[in-house]
């Protein structure tokens, strides 16, 4: 009996946790935003130190990040944001170089990651593992996320082409490197038979990715034109926000890429507005 109540107010506890956890992080990062204000220190590294010296003294119990905590709260308003705040015409200026960037370039990445893994195997410097392993292993890592590099980037008044080459191409890589990583997980996973043709793997990729795309259309456009209908400023940041969520949960269930939709119906979403 006792065991069952302890659980029960523990299970009770949790969502109160973690939102008194979410209020302490934030108040501590905007704190850090006008001390390093103050200080003439980058916004980002303050946030970085002030982050290592919480975590190595356990000034904080902070929840723990798992998969659902991610992809339910996080994920989906950050690139909705990020992708709606750059500019639609910049964007589409340079779509050719980013795309490129996003695309074959994080292909390129994940393969030479993936072979120096396996020459480093070869060498014996790392423990024995198969191609399989070493892909999965590759598509974990190579998209990188320049969020501290595009806030220096801000500060320091680097010329706009590059921020928007920068950010564009981290909205994308995202979901380029997520679809590959889940094609690199099925391949890992399964048998030697089960391993699908190249042909195989690009209709799947295609298919991800252009789902994604039209998921992340499709709800862009309905609450586009919803705003038209009630013409009321007031009611655009939610519906924004529930665009955001949206789009990544529809595209989810239906196994087509959540990043990719997310970040498209946030450009066409500011392109509409």
């Amino acid at each position: 009996m006792a065991t069952t109540e302890s659980r029960r107010s523990r299970t009770l506890w949790e969502p109160m946790h973690t939102i008194n956890a979410f209020v302490i992080l934030l108040t501590v990062a905007t704190l850090v935003a006008a001390f390093s204000r103050r200080l003439r220190i980058p916004y980002t590294i303050a946030l970085v130190v002030v982050g290592l010296l919480l975590g190595t003294f356990g000034s904080l119990d902070a929840p723990t990040l798992d998969k659902q905590l991610l992809f339910d709260i996080f994920l989906p308003g950050l690139l909705f944001e990020a992708a709606y705040h750059l500019k639609s015409n910049e964007f589409w200026r340079n779509k050719f170089a980013i795309i490129v960037l996003a695309v074959p370039g994080v292909i390129v990445s994940i393969a030479l990651t993936a072979l120096l893994v396996l020459a480093a195997t070869s060498a014996g410097w790392l423990t024995a593992i198969g191609w399989r392993q070493a892909l999965v292993f590759a598509s974990l890592i190579a998209a990188t996320d320049p969020v501290a590099v595009v806030a220096l980037f801000r500060e320091l008044g680097v010329a706009r082409r590059l921020q928007v080459l920068v950010e564009g191409e981290s909205l994308l890589n995202d979901g380029t490197s997520v679809v590959l990583f889940t094609l690199a997980v099925a391949i890992a996973t399964g048998g030697p038979s089960q391993v699908p043709s190249p042909l195989g793997l690009l209709g799947k990729f295609v298919l991800m990715v252009g789902g994604g795309v039209i998921v992340g259309l499709i709800v862009a456009l309905v609450v586009t034109w919803i705003m038209r209908r009630v013409n009321d400023a007031q009611t655009a940041p939610p519906l924004w926000m529930i665009a955001s969520y949206s789009s990544f949960t529809i595209a989810d269930k239906t196994g087509v890429c959540g990043v990719i939709a997310t970040v498209a119906s946030g450009i066409l979403g500011r392109r509409n507005t």
